[in-house]
This record gives C-alpha cells, structure tokens and sequence, in this order.
C-alpha cells in the first residue's frame, strides 16, 4: 500500500525524566487552512508573540497513576447544554450520569493569544500542556514548530494501548491533537499518516474523510478494518492486531435525525473500545469526543444539540458501568469550548425540547464543566485552564527552561 503523500519531514530528539515520561520535539512544516467559526469578541487583548515559544522542559510530581485513563470530550458543551439534555432526559437539571460525578471543576480555554478557541487549539493545549494558535495540531505555533508531545504519546510510551474514538471523521482537530502533529487541522492526508505511521493508536472509530484514512489505506497499514455495528461487535478483543472502525465517510450521522440502523453509535463504539483496549494488562489511555454537540451549536439546532448530549451522557454512563467495581481506571468529562452562547429560557419538562436562545454561531469564551472520578481526579479542583490537563494526567510539569535559572 502505498504511503500517503507528507508535506515535510520530520525529526526527534528524546529527552527523559521520571516515570520514563518526555518531550518530542522536532521540525515545523508550512500549513494553513480553516476551522472552527469563533466569535471574535476578547476578554482581553492578545498577547503580542516577539520570541519563539520555550522548549518544553519536564520535572515529576510523585503521585500515584492510574493504570486506565478515559477522556470524555463533549465538543462545544457549556453548562446550559448539560442543563438542558438533564431536564430533558431526566426531568432534573443534575440528572445525567456525568453530572453526579464527585470531582467538578470549570476549565477555560483561550488559545495562544487569548482568543476564542477552536477545537484544534483546546484540544492540543489539553493534549500537550502548551497554548497554541487556532488550527494547530499539536506542534509550537506560535514558536519554532516543535511537535509536542502528547498524552496518547505518554501512555503508549508506558506500555498502554491507546485510542481514539469520535462521531466526527478520525482526522478531526480534536483526535488530531491526540495522536498527530501539523501545523493545520486541515492537512487530513498528513494527520492520517502521523495515526499510520507515527503515533499508531491500537484503536480508531469514527468517520473517515476522503484521501486521507480511507479503509483500504488502514488496512494496508495492518489495521483490522470494520464498516458496521455486526462487524464491530464481532471482533476479538484479545486479538493483538490494531483496530480501525471506519462507519462513514465524513462525520457520523447527528443522533436526532440521522440513520443509526447498522452503525453503531457513541456509547456502542464506547463500549467496544472499552473491551479491546482493556485486554493490555498495562492498562490503556481512551479519548471519547462527540463533535455533534458542536456541530449542532454551530447551526443552533437544540433538537440536535440535545440529543447528542444526551448520547454522550450515555456514552459515559456504560463507561462508569464498565468502571463501577475498578480503583485503578480515572475518568474524566470536560469540554473543548462552549459553542452557540446558548441560553436556556424555559426547560419545559423531560421529553420535552427547550425553549432557548443563541447568541453566535461559532465558540464563546465561557468556562465550561469538568466532572471525574478515579486516581487523581482530587486535582481537578476550581477554575483550571485546559494545559492543567497535562500535568495533572502525566505528572509532568512543563516549565520554561529560561525562568528556572
């Protein structure tokens, strides 16, 4: 199978620390494109950038780990979304599975020059631990193009297996940030070669995007590639080959109104990930994003919005299930950004869609929840920023070389 075409070369250089951790450096590569629409309103003005960024320098935290860490990303859900999916599904606005969760905190998320974020900026700072420009997957920008290394990268390094799974298509920004490095979320081709060829995730699911990590092309790499729900649910979890659920070309249907007769959804490809990547016996790293929230708030569809917040909520509530007898798994519930300002007017009832109001299309700076459970969730505590993420999950704190002298 041939290789998918790359738009520059790359180099590493390795540096060690504690618990085996580090940081992948290495050599920036041109890039542009679009993203997320965000509102353009600032809190404060941008930071002026006169210097490349500094080079990531590790030191440990002794704290104990967990064997399992399981990232669940709601993209574009604020708390209103969270309000609103609960009273509709329970009749209560803390009723969904994640909200009765016993850590909660509130993250915010400005990217690099303190503007509203997309979700490749979040995403990448949540993954890395370092801000970055809109668009960026995962590498210094602002700054020399020093790929970061992210969490994915970390518990492979450690033994895990390691996975991605997303109603959008896999090479989205938010995956992207996990298991890739490019200068823009839009070079699908090249964030399919770094899943092929660099960073190797045991587990993919999701969409697919044309050109880029089609299902003939995983499977040339050795990836066991299903198309359904019955092939999905057929597989072997002590298999030891990689996994490639490819279910649409483009993003997954959105739960409200699209066709879910033969894919499977977020809580069944959850529960599948759950099975497979469980069979390490050092344990895995998982990341769960719906992008339909998001997408529903670009288009300030509340059915749509609703819906995918409520099957998110499933998603982590066969995840707790799954959880329920183990000390050794840590699972998080966040979001990347909130999406549409929405404002809830009038709840209505369970079963019933709220009556509400948007103020954007595109992503506001409102802090938006977290919730967790499990070893070390004690440290997500009050208002974090979205690099907090990095720390607390690695125990690696990323200071600046220059102001540790």
């Amino acid at each position: 199978m041939p290789m998918i075409p790359s738009s520059c070369a790359k180099r590493r250089v390795w540096s060690n620390s504690l618990l085996a951790l580090s940081l992948l450096l290495g050599g920036g590569c041109g890039g542009g494109g679009g993203g997320d629409t965000v509102t353009s309103t600032q809190v404060s003005p941008p930071i002026a950038v006169v210097s490349p960024a500094p080079v990531p320098t590790p030191t440990q935290t002794p704290l104990a780990f967990p064997r399992n860490v399981i990232l669940f990303i709601g993209d574009g859900m604020g708390f209103e979304s969270a309000g609103a999916a609960s009273v509709f599904a329970t009749g209560g606005e803390n009723g969904l599975a994640f909200q009765g969760l016993p850590v909660q905190a509130r993250m915010v998320h400005n990217n690099a020059f303190n503007q509203t974020t997309d979700s490749a900026a979040s995403a990448t700072a949540i993954a890395s631990g370092f801000k970055v420009a809109n668009e960026v997957i995962s590498v210094l920008i602002p700054g020399d193009g020093t790929e970061l290394k992210t969490l994915l990268e970390v518990y492979q390094q450690q033994g895990k297996r390691t996975g991605l799974v997303t109603t959008s298509f896999i090479e989205d920004a938010t995956p992207a940030a996990f298991g890739a490095h490019n200068p823009s979320r839009n070079n699908v081709a090249n964030i399919a070669q770094d899943y092929l060829t660099q960073t190797t995730p045991h587990l993919l699911m999701g969409g697919y995007s044309a050109g880029a990590l089609e299902p003939a092309t995983a499977a040339g790499f050795g990836y066991t590639v299903v198309r359904d729900r019955a092939a999905m649910n057929s597989l072997d979890a002590d298999s030891p080959n990689r996994v490639a659920g490819l279910f649409s070309e483009g993003r997954m249907p959105y739960e409200f109104d699209g066709d879910y007769s033969t894919i499977p959804t977020l809580s069944e490809m959850t529960v599948k990930a759950l099975d497979i990547l469980d069979a390490d016996p050092d344990g895995f790293f998982l990341l769960v994003e719906n992008e339909n929230i998001d997408e529903s708030g670009h288009g300030n569809h509340i059915q749509r919005h609703v819906a995918a917040t409520v099957e998110f909520d499933k998603a982590v509530e066969n995840t707790l299930n799954w959880a329920a007898d183990r000390n050794d798994t840590l699972i998080i519930v966040t979001s990347d950004h909130e999406c549409g300002g929405l404002t809830v007017l009038n709840h209505r009832g369970p079963g019933l869609y709220p009556d509400v109001v948007w103020s954007t299309t595109g992503h506001t700076q409102a802090a938006v929840p977290i919730y967790a459970r499990g070893p070390r969730s004690e440290r997500f505590v009050g208002t974090l920023d979205n690099t907090d993420f990095f720390e607390i999950l690695t125990g690696v704190v990323l200071t600046n070389p220059q102001q540790s002298d």
